[in-house]
Order: structure tokens, then C-alpha cells, then sequence
């Protein structure tokens, strides 16, 4: 059985690396990606890069080259509702998005109603679904949590468009998110001086920002402190998750399917 795991960042899975033995580096083309082989699973993990190219691309590549058997999108979120704190760790049971500068809202999101009848994952604790709202970049949460107040989400920069190519390639879908910012925590410093087109973060851009506005290194103490708390507990839901027999998992990947809807609200709420 073959799993692609994707983040956006290498120290989103930091943690689950350190748990889960050695993993081998690898290179194809401009795509690098590690691999653990098992006796019964092979998992792959790609970090994309921040925003949609960087995710498109990196997918087009890897179903191409890895033809994955589930496609598990993993990583950081920020929660818009009260009931998701920092270090919870939440199943995406609905994802829409805002995909325009201004704010458009897509109108058609994609469910996974296994993700809104389970309360748990094979061999996992309890985990709640959320609605996953991703954002062209990123956006005060006081509108979001208004908009999205119907029910409780978190808000990220890739899912979406991971979730719509396991759609349109027929691929079983999975997304965990670890709340790294709370619903009162506001990203207090401009991602795209520190990024690259590839969305990947860069140091000297980091030092550059340091350099002409000493204060931010507060902000980056204060979201690297976060992020420690839910890079470890997402660590520990990947790990029991996919450390499973083969034979456990696929019998729940089957149902791993998307479908299509208007209506963004997760069923049952």
C-alpha cells in the first residue's frame, strides 16, 4: 500500500519523522521526498510549499510518479471557532475556500462524509471534524469567524486544492490539521517577505524582516512556540494512524471518498 503524505513544511512533520524510525531521501527531477518502507506500506512524504502552484504542481508530479493508494494532507491550521484550541488535532470533514484577494468564497466544496459519521480513525482517540477553509493568503480572522460561524473550522493555505486533485484523479482523501494559532492568535507578520514563489519559507528573508523590525522576533517566538505543541500532536495522530496493518487501513481508506457540494456545512451539526 502506497501513502503520500502531504505538507506544506518540513517541521510540520518533524515530529512524526522523529517516532517513526528512518526515512530515506530522495530526488526526482526538481521534487525531493523521503520514504519508509514497511513490510506492508510504503509512505511518502512531500512538503509542497505554501499557496496553490506550489500544491498543484508538487500533486501533478507525485500521483504521476508515486500512484498513491490514499493521499493524506497533513499539516498546521488556525482555528476561527472557539471549540478548536492550539495542539488539537482535527479530521477535515468539509473544504471550501477563499481563493480570490478579495475574498471570494469557492462555491463548490468537497465532503467526506466517512470524516462526518466517524468520531475517531482506525486505532486513533477521539478527533473531531472540522470544516477546512483554505485561504489565498492569509486573513484577518475576525471576517472568517463570522462567515464560518455555522460550524466549527480551522483555515490553512493548501488543502483545498490537494482535496480537488484527489477528487478529480479518483484518490482516497484524508486531511489532519493540527491547530498551531488559536481563534484569538493573528499571524503578525508578512509570509510573503519570508517566502519564496514556491512557497517555501527562506532564512534570509526571515533575517531580513528581524533586521528592519526587531519586535517581530517576539512573533516569531510566540508561533514557534505554538507550533511545537501541535507539530507533536500531529505527530502522534499520523504515527497511529499509519503505523496500522495495511490490511486495517484499507478497509477505512475504501471509504475515503469526496463528493461534491453547495451547501459548506458539515451534516449532523
Amino acid at each position: 500500500m502506497k501513502i503520500l503524505i502531504l505538507t506544506a513544511l518540513a517541521r510540520e512533520h518533524s515530529h512524526f519523522r522523529h517516532i517513526t524510525g528512518s526515512w530515506r531521501r530522495s530526488r526526482r527531477g526538481p521534487f525531493a521526498f523521503r520514504e519508509l518502507n514497511g513490510d506492508d506500506k510504503t509512505l511518502f512524504l512531500v512538503d509542497s510549499g505554501m499557496g496553490a502552484n506550489p500544491v498543484r504542481e508538487t500533486l501533478d508530479w507525485a500521483v504521476d510518479h508515486i500512484a498513491p493508494e490514499l493521499l493524506l494532507s497533513a499539516g498546521y491550521g488556525g482555528s476561527i471557532s472557539n471549540e478548536f484550541q492550539v495542539g488539537d488535532v482535527v479530521l477535515g470533514a468539509m473544504f471550501c475556500g477563499e481563493l480570490t484577494p478579495e475574498g471570494g468564497e469557492e462555491t463548490r466544496c468537497l465532503a467526506l462524509p466517512i470524516a462526518e459519521k466517524r468520531g475517531r480513525l482506525p486505532g486513533q482517540r477521539p478527533i473531531r471534524p472540522a470544516r477546512i477553509v483554505t485561504v489565498a493568503r492569509p486573513r484577518a480572522k475576525t471576517e472568517l469567524r463570522a462567515r464560518y460561524a455555522d460550524t466549527p473550522s480551522v483555515i490553512d493555505m493548501e488543502t483545498l486544492y490537494a482535496a480537488r486533485a484527489a477528487y478529480e484523479k479518483g484518490i482516497p482523501f484524508l486531511s489532519l490539521r493540527a491547530v498551531s494559532d488559536g481563534p484569538e492568535h493573528e499571524i503578525e507578520y508578512d509570509l510573503d517577505a519570508i517566502s519564496n514563489p514556491a512557497g517555501k519559507i527562506r532564512i534570509g528573508g526571515v533575517l531580513s524582516l528581524i533586521r528592519s523590525n526587531p519586535r517581530v522576533i517576539g512573533a516569531f517566538y510566540r508561533s514557534w512556540k505554538r507550533s511545537v505543541e501541535a507539530g507533536r500532536r500531529l505527530g502522534e495522530c499520523l504515527a497511529e494512524l499509519l503505523l496500522l496493518p495495511a490490511a486495517d487501513l484499507n478497509r477505512f481508506v475504501g471509504d475515503c471518498r469526496l463528493e461534491e457540494r453547495l451547501d459548506h456545512t458539515i451534516l449532523g451539526r
